[in-house]
């Protein structure tokens, strides 16, 4: 069952992998999502939250959540899963064309978890936000495939987790009522 699981991990990261190197203007977008988009997330979620609410108190509550969500995956979370999985990066592992080189294990995809973070922070407040910053994560993480710094079960893993980690501090930040 394993082996099945990372052979079709394999054959879709190759599939998406041969996307790179296409044209100038395809690797400079790739380029783009793959290093520069998680600011341009970053940023959609500020506005984000000032565009949900006018209420201050909730925004504090928003941005509280994110915060801390954000913060115990990157600061906790990623670097535990990080040492404990060890998984080479592909253009290490494989000998595949790629953008740019990473010095740090693949799995997870930490730029993934951010964007989705932040997506799930936002669904209760805002569902269309949500998606909209989920849509970016997405990009992002096959972007990341296509410059061979992550195998796809990276950025699936963490997408989905994060997301649930930031649904579940949002909630729990509405609870509290800060």
């Amino acid at each position: 069952m394993i082996s099945q699981f990372l052979i079709a991990d394999h054959q879709l990261f190759f599939f998406l992998n041969q996307f790179l190197y296409q044209s100038h203007i395809g690797n400079w977008i790739i380029d783009f999502f793959a290093r520069h988009a998680i600011f341009f997330a970053g940023y959609l979620f500020l506005v984000s939250v000032y565009a949900i609410t006018k209420e201050y108190r909730k925004r504090i509550s928003i941005l509280t959540a994110g915060l801390i969500a954000v913060t115990l995956t990157h600061l906790g979370i990623l670097p535990i899963v990080h040492n404990l999985t060890a998984r080479v990066r592909p253009f290490l592992a494989l000998a595949v064309p790629h953008l740019f080189e990473v010095n740090s294990y693949s799995f997870p995809s930490g730029h993934t978890a951010f964007v989705c973070v932040l997506a799930g922070v936002l669904y209760p407040y805002k569902k269309s936000y949500a998606y909209i910053c989920m849509l970016i994560g997405i990009c992002i993480g096959i972007a990341r495939i296509i410059a061979g710094v992550h195998y796809p079960s990276d950025i699936i893993a963490w997408a989905v987790l994060g997301w649930i980690i930031g649904y579940v501090f949002a909630r729990g930040v509405q609870k509290i009522k800060l």
